[in-house]
């Protein structure tokens, strides 16, 4: 049998695809949405919050469909590389051969899984693959795809919530010297009264002007939550999966 990249781009494509459907599907939902905040001022403790005045959307399963799309043609993908490398090799697939994705202090169960998954993948190819897996201090997002692939198959659709992603300055803040300022962003689900985020500064008469973004975000705990102290949106998420799986694809290619 001869080799075929066709397949494999093919499936990252469609994943793609999916991710542009996805833009539309969040971009409606948040803009169609009144996210009204509430603001207070505590003077004793020079704290500012704003909480949400307004219960937030139910986000629809359409969308956790979409996601569960994309999360499986990006992982199939990944399937489809692992048997194009052993036939490149000379040899031929069997029905357990799959690309391995194990993360954590899982690297034990990796060794042992690979043997089995990966027959017939030549050593060049096959080291390539060991330093990628997460669990070798690879990229970290192919166990975020691993872990939704599971999840989306195996139990339920991909749960999220609603959440703040970006938190922005509209105007600078000017304090005076020697001061802190702290700010405080909710990494919770959103509900209705809770405090989405307060901003604490060590002086009375200072105007606090922040821009929320809002978004939806997983809430399943194998995915990544949270960067700097924000919640990851779900674009940001799938949109680094896909960079992974590209990273995958460009470091094997030349094995196929």
């Amino acid at each position: 049998m001869a080799t075929t990249t066709s397949g494999i781009k093919a499936k990252i494509t469609r994943a793609h695809e999916h991710l542009q459907a996805l833009d539309g599907e969040i971009e409606r939902l948040v803009n169609s949405y009144p996210y009204r905040l509430a603001y207070e001022y505590k003077r004793e403790s020079f704290e500012h919050i704003w909480r949400l005045e307004t219960t937030p959307p139910d986000i629809p399963k359409r969308i956790s469909t979409v996601i569960g799309d994309a999360v499986y043609n990006f992982r199939s993908a990944l399937d489809h590389l692992a048997w194009q490398l052993v036939i490149a090799n000379g040899k031929t697939p069997s029905t357990q051969t799959m690309f391995p994705i194990f993360w954590g202090d899982r690297s034990a169960d990796y060794d042992k899984a690979k043997e089995r998954r990966m027959k017939g993948v030549s050593q060049a190819a096959l080291a390539v693959v060991d330093r990628l897996q997460p669990c070798n201090g690879g990229h970290s997002y192919l166990g975020t795809l691993e872990a939704l692939s599971n999840i989306d198959k195996h139990r339920h659709l991909p749960v999220m919530m609603s959440c703040v992603h970006l938190l922005a300055l509209s105007e600078p803040l000017r304090i005076g010297p020697f001061k802190t300022v702290s700010i405080w962003v909710n990494k919770a689900p959103l509900e209705k009264d809770a405090v989405v985020y307060s901003v604490t500064l060590q002086e009375h008469e200072v105007n606090v002007k922040f821009e929320p973004t809002f978004g939806i975000a997983f809430t399943d705990a194998l995915t990544p939550l949270e960067y700097e102290g924000i919640r990851l949106d779900v674009r940001k998420v799938l949109v680094t999966i896909g960079q992974a799986v590209d990273e995958v694809f460009r470091a094997l290619r030349k094995h196929l």
